[in-house]
């Protein structure tokens, strides 16, 4: 496949003080400076109308209603670099495509902080939703999140038909979201943090679709809670309580609530996971899942966070106390005239309406594209004319995409797998966007 050369783009990189992955001391040679970014997505040609990001797995949607895919982690045809896009096969016109994902060590049950060593294993899968409102389903199994009845350890990397008649999609590390064209939500995968909206055990899995509310508009999952918007905007949650913005507080503040179905939030210190649907706020037209902490946008453009600021990733301001704490008990606004959201584990991303690009939260890897590799604890501004932004899960392997208004694709962040479209042999990772394939 030809490459194409992006001549002229120089970009200084930071010295490699958290690349993505314990490995990082090998990649300490390469060079600072670099003149000359090569990728190998010649093959997208034409308008981008939609991106997504995942573990080590990017996706850009085609107006045609091709869908294409780069990174090592969903790969279909393993004998081809995995930064070189390919066509992913799915039977009609593909419309919108979900991924998200998380990193776990294969002798830990929790997130492996240090990054992606050998025998980890992706939790990451994808699902698309075609034309004809088909839901198709690829990747990691083993929680039961492609809804197809089953539990897999191996990947499944060829697309399978899942549900019809479905309207949206949104994808989480272990679990799947849908709704349907009669405005039903359904849910399949592992039951963690009662993020299903179930009152069953907590890390029961099901491959098998469930039904947990109607009149649902808008859904967004990622590890541990629910956020869902209704037709009347109401913005309902259930899951991981201290997410969702009623009333929970950081431990060793004494605080009793009860929702209105008589259900204990919160007491002595210790969370009670709430697998109830649960009304947060009205007027909200846009959701984003992180980590235990979730984002609002309104009708009026304003920006709400609430749950976890740990690393900054609510975007409320430093962690010294009052009133920005490490745990935000109810929304708060962070930012106002905003266009556009985006949430991964543990950092964010929102396009204001005259397409500024603003990030904050964790940023080991410079996945915040600002040029460091520091936290940052409010909303920073790195980029200008961008449409869409895409934020992969994980928390030592995430990367960005975003699209700007003549039409080019940039990415930063992790690139181990080549999911920013380069070598990784170049580059291991970016802090600061690096233009993956020009406008159209």
């Amino acid at each position: 496949m030809k490459k194409i050369t992006l001549s002229s783009i120089i970009f200084l990189l930071l010295p490699i003080l958290a690349a993505c992955g314990a490995s990082v001391a090998a990649d300490e040679t390469q060079a600072q400076e670099r003149i000359v970014i090569t990728a190998d997505i010649a093959a997208i040609d034409g308008e981008i109308v939609h991106i997504a990001a995942g573990i080590g797995a990017s996706f850009a949607l085609l107006s045609t209603g091709e869908l294409w895919s780069w990174g090592d982690a969903l790969r279909v045809l393993p004998e081809t670099a995995p930064w070189v896009a390919e066509k992913v096969d799915i039977p009609g016109d593909v419309i919108y495509v979900a991924t998200f994902g998380n990193e776990r060590n294969l002798n830990s049950h929790y997130s492996n902080p240090h990054g992606f060593l050998h025998g980890d294993l992706h939790y990451v899968h994808a699902m698309a939703i075609t034309s004809d409102n088909e839901l198709w389903g690829w990747g990691f199994n083993g929680h039961g999140q492609l809804g197809n009845g089953r539990q897999e350890i191996n990947m499944r990397l060829t697309p399978t038909m899942v549900m019809s008649a479905i309207s949206s999609v949104s994808v989480g590390d272990t679990i799947t979201s849908a709704i349907d064209n009669d405005g039903m939500l359904w849910t399949w995968g592992q039951n963690f943090g009662s993020s299903m909206g179930v009152s069953v055990s907590l890390l029961e899995v099901t491959g098998h679709a469930q039904s947990i509310m109607n009149n649902a508009r808008q859904v967004s999952v990622a590890s541990g809670h629910t956020l869902v918007i209704n037709d009347d905007g109401e913005l309902w949650g259930w899951g991981n309580n201290g997410a969702l913005g009623i009333g929970w507080t950081s431990t060793g503040i004494p605080h009793l609530m009860r929702c209105s179905r008589g259900t204990l939030i919160h007491s002595n210190g210790r969370v009670v996971r709430h697998p109830y649907p649960e009304k947060i706020m009205d007027n909200v037209v846009s959701i984003a899942a992180g980590f235990n902490f979730s984002l609002a946008l309104t009708e009026d453009g304003h920006l709400y966070a609430m749950g976890s600021n740990g690393d900054g990733r609510a975007g409320s301001g430093t962690l010294d106390g009052e009133p920005y704490p490490a745990w935000i008990p109810y929304p708060i606004r962070i930012m106002e005239n905003v266009a556009y959201i985006a949430a991964s584990l543990r950092h964010a991303a929102a396009i204001t309406n005259d397409g500024h690009l603003y990030t904050w939260g964790a940023n080991a890897i410079g996945q915040l594209g600002n040029g460091t590799t520091e936290s940052q604890y409010i909303p920073q501004r790195i980029k200008s004319d961008v449409l869409m932004i895409a934020v992969s899960g994980g928390s030592s392997n995430t990367h960005m995409l975003a699209v700007t208004a003549c039409g080019s694709l940039w990415g930063w962040g992790c690139n181990r797998l080549g999911q920013l479209g380069v070598d990784p042999a170049e580059l291991v990772y970016s802090a600061v966007p690096i233009l993956i394939r020009p406008g159209v």
